[in-house]
């Protein structure tokens, strides 16, 4: 956990009156002017933050991750009665601009339910009689363009059109991305669902560019794929269909923020771009008039990360300079672009947005990415900006998350287990270093869990086995397509001797039980030849091998040919030797491609021991599908664990905008105290710091965080999914993360999907009304669900267990077999191949938007309450039994990047109470009238509660 002084110095905290559930605020509102820093809590976690005009001043506006709209001034008084909601779905673009000319801007909002509002700065209502919505497509940016006589508004996002709007919101013009557009897939990806897919792009940015005449032309930038492609930038005449210029961007990766500045104000506009990426951050700029380019790489400023260089100038005397966000930091350049006159001002956290403010030449700041909840006023005219910056402390709910995780290490110090509860099954951590102190501590101590793994090397990690040996007669890769795979992000100098040396020191790590290791990736299993993989399990002497392979998704016939020369041997080879295969695969795959047939030996449980199911989540917006999944999977047997992993790319389900730089990673310990409880075995948390961490180290070694056996959960739905044949149009759908392109409106309204708007096309978009996380938990969105709340019940995703599609297997038994005593006589399976629902005892189907959909939201409503308990409240919960006549129930504030307290509704169903306790705080619980109870859940906090029972479950 990263810790700042709490105040800040020459900086001043204004806390705002802003009616929030479980939030406490006060007023302290004072003038800006004057002060390097000023923060504003607000109470929401703000993700874009604007400024416009109204009667002569310069107003904030901000629009926070759950989609709501506030506006204040720079004192921090609001503006408005309370802040505007819209209709609850993520605000993908802001924008303030004068849209009926009366000398007051109006606030813009497009949003990702595909919808475009415009709202009245001075009182937060509704300009329009209606919002504009063409469809249910993200609306991905938005602004204004002045003409002579009218201002327009100009809109657009994934459906691959821009839109001209009056300032009533009335359609004046649509303009298909096709007509004009250089752009299209390249590669396999030129077809789609078995149809050629031709030129067209989304709308990454929409900007206007004043002209000397006071009208504007657009600017857009144009993108066909949210990662792996920068697009192109189209400049278009005051509501042109045709651009009047395109102009390539040099650079090859996503853009992640766009603006037009013009800094010494010689009518010479220029465009200021910055990276979203990983490795290669960078800020640039191309001069409108001249087409000039240049750049400045921004790799030198610390670790790499997830994140978006936001770009913009400040004055500075006579002159300017460029301002740079890039994470944590900020880099000033000179009017040059000479590096080496460059500035770099390193701060404590990074930010969700930034923008100047063109009145008064302030940089404002939106919450930061951890999770807070103000607005930052910086002022670069005042000499000491750069040292409040540095040590910026923001208030709110930063400050409540380091509090509450505080509070819960202090209540951990005295906790000592209930008597009732078993012993803790292990809990192997794979990516920690079993000699920091507290992994020291705990292994000192005796206890059984958790065991730490080491990822020790004697040489870099990229460091792999030469290739020659895939061509060899004898032992070589018999596959072509997979015998010229190679990760070219390693190094292939190993030969098989050194590669099996330099995992020897991992083995003798003091404390570590094992090691886990890199061992392929999915676009190139083979880091090592089949043997070698063998020599490794073989030079542990017992202790664990645990292999992973990150990204791994295959499903192609040529893939059917690793698992028969490496994987199903491999897995063979490392029964009864402590071995074992994390697949950490991507996007849908344990829900769709496992049930395909090549995986039917990992299917069937005989190497039940041996894999472990695990996810990479970059880019996917499956999160709820993939944990439901996993655990279907071990629930049904055909694993014995499953694993999660946490890095530093989990939050980047949208890689063109990488807010991916949380430095306070509360998220992570959230995610991690939800899996385990709901009986995670393997974690993987990476690129975090040991202190935070350690907490969750410390919750299994007491026994306070309770790890649950799949026979002790009772939190899991009677109504479970399982997978026939899954449908091809399913897994493509799932399966095409990164191309923005694809959307067909004719093919979306033939293909009603049980399993939809997966791809990229639907990031933060509504889900369907028939759509699984529609019925199993009342999802509101595509983004995020880590910590998903399933509110009757988790609805698990599972193989087919009964009728014609029931696969048989001599490794496994029935599903209720392995479950709670509970379940043996309440479960409803529904079969589904992704795309439609299956009738259990024939090859009949029903479409996923039939009235099938219907009775099975019925069915999940119903048998929750055959449950002994459910959770309301906007938490996540499990519950889990302990002994005869307890109940262990864990939960936890479900926002993910948007935490806050929570009130819990626990109701019961079948079972009546006794007692109810808190095992860390001790706080009991009123269970007199035993129907139901609530309870807060701190902000980024979690809560375990024992129940006792009147009588045995």
């Amino acid at each position: 956990m990263t810790h700042v002084p709490q105040k800040t110095r020459n900086s001043r905290v204004i806390r705002m009156m802003i009616p929030l559930a479980g939030v406490a605020l006060m007023v302290s509102a004072s003038a800006w002017a004057g002060l390097p820093i000023t923060s504003i809590d607000t109470g929401y976690t703000i993700i874009h933050v604007r400024t416009g005009m109204l009667d002569g001043r310069s107003i904030i506006v901000g629009a926070s991750y759950e989609g709501t709209i506030l506006a204040m001034d720079y004192s921090g008084k609001m503006l408005w009665d309370k802040p505007n909601p819209l209709t609850g779905s993520m605000v993908r673009d802001l924008w303030c601009g004068d849209v009926d000319r009366d000398g007051n801007d109006e606030i813009l909002a497009a949003l990702a339910d595909g919808s475009v509002h415009c709202l009245n700065l001075a009182d937060g209502k509704r300009c329009w009689a209606q919002a504009f919505q063409p469809n249910d497509v993200p609306m991905n940016a938005v602004c204004t363009v002045r003409g002579p006589d009218f201002t327009y508004v100009a809109c657009g996002g994934f459906d691959l059109n821009v839109y001209y709007l009056d300032k009533d919101g009335r359609l004046i013009e649509a303009v298909a991305s096709s007509t004009y557009s250089n752009l299209h897939p390249w590669g396999r990806d030129q077809e789609h669902l078995g149809r050629p897919v031709g030129k067209g792009h989304a709308v990454n940015f929409l900007r206007p560019i004043p002209q000397p005449e006071g009208t504007d032309h657009l600017l857009m930038l144009g993108f066909h794929n949210h990662l792996q492609a920068s697009g192109e930038l189209y400049e278009f005449g005051l509501l042109g269909d045709k651009p009047v210029k395109v102009r390539a961007i040099p650079y090859t990766r996503a853009i992640g923020y766009l603006t037009v500045v013009d800094p010494d104000k010689d009518g010479n506009n220029r465009v200021l771009m910055g990276s979203s990426e990983l490795s290669a951050q960078r800020a640039m700029e191309i001069n409108l008039q001249t087409d000039a380019t240049r750049h400045h790489d921004l790799k030198d400023i610390g670790p790499n990360g997830y994140r978006v260089t936001q770009t913009t100038t400040i004055p500075v005397g006579g002159s300017y300079r460029y301002f740079f966000l890039s994470g944590d930091h900020v880099v000033l350049l000179p009017p040059d672009f000479n590096g080496a006159r460059k500035e770099t001002i390193a701060g404590p956290l990074a930010f969700n947005d930034m923008w100047r403010d063109p009145t008064n030449d302030c940089i404002l700041l939106g919450s930061s990415q951890s999770g807070g909840s103000a607005i930052h006023i910086l002022d670069p005219r005042h000499p000491e900006w750069r040292s409040a910056f540095g040590t910026l402390d923001p208030p709110g709910k930063i400050r409540a998350l380091k509090v509450n995780f505080s509070s819960a290490r202090t209540q951990l110090e005295s906790f000592r287990p209930p008597v009732w509860e078993r012993a803790p099954d292990p809990v192997l951590v794979t990516a920690a270093d079993p000699t920091h102190p507290v992994a020291s501590r705990i292994i000192d101590s005796g206890v059984a869990s958790p065991v730490f793994l080491s990822t020790k090397r004697s040489c870099p990690w990229n460091h792999v086995e030469t290739t020659d040996w895939r061509d060899k007669p004898d032992i070589g890769l018999g596959n072509e397509n997979y015998r010229s795979r190679v990760d070219k992000r390693m190094k292939q100098v190993l030969s098989q001797e050194e590669a099996v040396t330099s995992f020897l020191p991992g083995f003798e790590v003091p404390g570590a039980q094992g090691i886990s290791i890199w061992a392929g990736h999915g676009n190139d299993p083979y880091y090592y030849q089949p043997s070698t993989y063998r020599k490794i399990i073989d030079a542990a002497g017992g202790k664990y091998t645990v292999m992973v392979w990150p990204e791994l998704s295959g499903h192609s016939a040529d893939f059917g040919f690793v698992l028969e020369d490496l994987f199903y041997p491999l897995a063979e080879y490392a029964q009864s030797r402590n071995g074992r295969i994390v697949l950490r695969s991507k996007d849908i795959f344990f829900l769709s491609t496992v049930h395909l047939p090549a995986w039917q030996r990992l299917l069937s449980g005989e190497f039940s021991s041996e894999f472990i199911s695990s996810m990479e989540e970059t880019t996917d917006k499956t999160q709820d599908m993939s944990l439901a999944s996993r655990i279907g999977l071990w629930a049904s047997g055909v694993t014995d664990a499953w694993g999660m992993r946490c890095s530093r790319d989990n939050p980047s389900f949208d890689r063109s905008r990488q807010h991916s730089y949380q430095k306070l990673p509360n998220h992570f310990l959230r995610t991690i105290v939800y899996s385990l409880a709901y009986g995670a075995r393997y974690t993987q948390n990476t690129y975090t710091d040991p202190e935070t961490m350690g907490l969750f180290w410390e919750l299994i070694a007491k026994g306070a965080l309770y790890v649950p056996r799949r026979e002790e959960i009772v939190s899991f739905s009677p109504v479970h999914f399982s997978i026939t044949d899954p449908d091809a149009r399913y897994i493509e759908e799932g399966t095409n993360t990164k191309w923005t392109v694809f959307y067909d409106a004719a093919e979306e309204a033939a293909n009603p999907m049980v399993f939809s708007r997966m791809n990229a096309t639907w990031m933060a978009a509504k889900p369907t009304p028939w759509d699984y996380s529609t019925l199993a938990f009342g999802a509101k969105e595509r983004r995020q669900e880590f910590i998903p709340t399933f509110d009757k019940g988790m609805a698990l995703i599972t193989p087919v267990q009964n009728g014609v599609h029931a696969a048989p297997s001599d490794h496994r038994r029935k599903l209720v077999e392995y479950l709670h005593p509970l379940y043996r006589d309440i479960m409803k399976e529904v079969f589904t191949n992704g795309r439609d629902y299956i009738d259990g005892n024939s090859d009949k189907t029903y479409a996923a938007n039939s009235d099938m959909y219907k009775q099975v939201a019925a069915e999940i409503k119903e048998r929750a309450d055959l449950l002994p308990l459910t959770v309301s409240g906007g938490v996540a919960w499990v519950c889990a039994q302990t002994a005869p006549e307890h109940l262990r129930l864990t939960l936890v504030d479900s926002g993910y990047l948007n935490p806050s307290a929570k009130t819990a509704t626990v109701t019961f169903n079948t079972v009546l109470p006794t007692t109810m306790t808190d095992v860390l705080s001790r706080e009991t619980f009123d269970v007199a009238n035993p129907g139901r109870v609530t309870v807060t859940v701190p902000c980024g906090l979690f809560r375990f509660l024992d129940i006792a029972l009147k009588e045995p479950l």
